[in-house]
């Protein structure tokens, strides 16, 4: 077996840089919400939209890099847990190679991710249920396809209007930071797993 921890520590690392951009953005949104409320109910101010048009695009630039960097650190954290698991039992249902296609290629970066997943906490959790991959896997599709509600929402014309897209963007943000830290539990969890399973081979090895 490979050593893991190293990798999952930058992992670690790169998704609390995640949850972090998001809190940045979730800080401005909320300040954005504040004021656009104080106008609510009348056509919105240029100060409103103008704070309305800061949160969006850096909401846009933080969500994007920061889902770089998700994808990117678990694509390599999988890689490692996956070679892995294929050392201590059998039952894997993808490739190797699907640790990092799964998350690019269209329709499969749904549901492959989170099965690679499964299939390497099963090899060492014994019997142990994934609830906390579900409970991660579950945040992130709807971060991912909330997104789409914003884009499918008409230019806000009065501060109420505005003051509806900014919360639905800041719900979003919520759904992403949740995602984000179960991300983070579920790298740690599986990697003391695997650290378990390398100390009893290297004992039985002995």
């Amino acid at each position: 077996m490979k050593p893991v921890r190293g990798v999952a520590l930058v992992a670690v690392a790169l998704l609390g840089l995640h949850v972090l951009a998001l809190a940045a953005a979730a800080v401005l949104g909320l300040g954005a919400a504040v004021e656009v409320g104080s106008v609510r109910g009348g056509a919105g101010t240029g100060r409103a939209f103008a704070l309305y048009d800061d949160m969006l695009r850096l909401l846009e630039g933080l969500a994007a890099a920061g889902n770089v960097i998700a994808v990117v650190a678990l694509a390599v954290w999988m890689w490692r847990v996956h070679t892995n698991a294929g050392v201590i039992g059998d039952g894997l249902r993808w490739s190797r190679m699907w640790t990092v296609l799964g998350w690019v290629v269209p329709v499969a970066n749904f549901f492959v991710p989170r099965r690679i997943a499964v299939d390497v906490w099963n090899a060492s959790a014994s019997g142990e249920r994934p609830t906390i991959i579900n409970l991660w896997w579950a945040a992130w599709l709807v971060y991912g396809f909330g997104g789409f509600v914003p884009l499918g929402m008409p230019e806000p014309q009065t501060a109420t209007e505005l003051h509806t897209r900014l919360w639905v963007e800041l719900g979003l943000i919520a759904a992403g930071s949740a995602a984000a830290v179960l991300a983070i539990m579920v790298v740690w969890r599986i990697t003391r797993l695997q650290e378990a399973d390398h100390a009893r081979l290297s004992q039985a090895l002995a």
